[in-house]
């Protein structure tokens, strides 16, 4: 049962075909029964997949008929009928300005069969466009969502607390919180450098019947946090901001200064306790420059609180790629915080 859920949540999340089929004996096993092939057609057929990106599909089905071919063993007809099916058959590959609907486990590392879900609408294919990194959901933010939601791991608790994110691009982090929390968080801002991230995000808490009661999405441009800066600010703080998160901010050396600047005015306007700020190390001086700057700004009062050198062994429902570099989890907190 757990191969099953794996690998449809693999699908989900459009994990490429060449490393979804993990070559562990029981997984192979477990596919060559006629109940899987029945439970993989039926759940494609049950989702939005054959409308939104039928040529993933095809690419799936095709290798795993290869797969049960190889092995000797009865397929399903309807697999076959579903592969044959025009929509599928004929599709092409997705072009790189189109969008999809990615479904991410969001509920920790644990594999079971009620795991909760966020659905994204991104274009997977885009790693900048419209002056913003936000059009797709990057490792650190997935692994951050399900780090703060995994009791075994994560010892902070969002309930009554007031949070803000930095840099939210499609918003999986936060709306991770607002889905699990729900009524329980006191209210959650949802912060990016660009604007043209926040009609993606109202569209993507629709197609998650969430609630923006408690939500809101401003502007922020770091450095621009505090009116005692000489730079003009484009809103006030919000107050009362309890905990900062993020997730995949650090990538660009040049402005890290102004990053934990930011922190550091919430630290001292808002009265924010603490900051979580989860990394991917694709490149070792930038990394090393963000923590001389963390030294810079916070001497004694952050640490690296949680660290894992390669996601894609991480045997769970949320499937990260073999090539994703290692992923760690900041701790950074205000001095009269009773955070530990």
């Amino acid at each position: 049962m757990a191969d099953i859920i794996k690998l449809l949540a693999r699908i989900d999340q459009r994990i490429p075909i060449y490393e979804i089929f993990e070559s562990s004996e029981s997984l192979l096993s477990t596919i060559c029964q006629l109940s899987t092939q029945e439970s993989i057609v039926n759940h494609i057929k049950s989702s939005t997949i054959i409308q939104l990106n039928p040529y993933y599909i095809k690419l799936f089905i095709k290798s795993y008929i290869t797969i049960l071919e190889k092995k000797n063993v009865e397929i399903w007809e309807d697999l076959y009928e579903l592969y044959c099916d025009p929509t599928i058959l004929n599709s092409q590959e997705l072009q790189p300005t189109d969008t999809d609907l990615l479904i991410y486990p969001i509920n920790g590392f644990s594999i079971t069969d009620s795991y909760q879900t966020i659905t994204i609408k991104e274009t997977p294919k885009i790693i900048s466009g419209l002056n913003t990194t936000g059009l797709r959901t990057w490792e650190a933010a997935l692994y951050l969502a399900n780090y703060l939601n995994d009791s075994t791991l994560s010892t902070y608790d969002f309930k009554h607390k007031s949070v803000l994110e930095l840099g939210s691009g499609t918003g999986l982090l936060s709306l991770s919180l607002l889905k699990t929390y729900g009524d329980e968080i006191e209210k959650l801002i949802v912060t990016d450098g660009s604007i043209s991230v926040f009609d993606n995000f109202h569209e993507t808490l629709k197609i998650n019947h969430l609630s923006q009661e408690k939500l809101k999405c401003q502007q922020l441009l770091w450095g621009t946090t505090n009116p005692e800066h000489e730079d003009s600010f484009i809103q006030a703080p919000p107050e009362n901001i309890d905990i900062i998160v993020a997730a995949d901010i650090t990538y660009d050396s040049r402005v890290l200064d102004l990053l934990c600047q930011t922190i550091d005015d919430f630290f001292k306007v808002s009265n924010t306790q603490l900051a979580l700020i989860s990394a991917t190390i694709r490149n070792i001086d930038t990394i090393t420059e963000w923590e001389s700057q963390l030294n810079k700004w916070f001497n004694g009062n952050w640490s690296i609180k949680h660290s894992t050198l390669q996601p894609g062994d991480i045997d769970s429902l949320v499937k990260f790629k073999q090539t994703t570099p290692e992923i760690r989890i900041y701790q950074i907190i205000n001095p009269t915080s009773l955070y530990t």
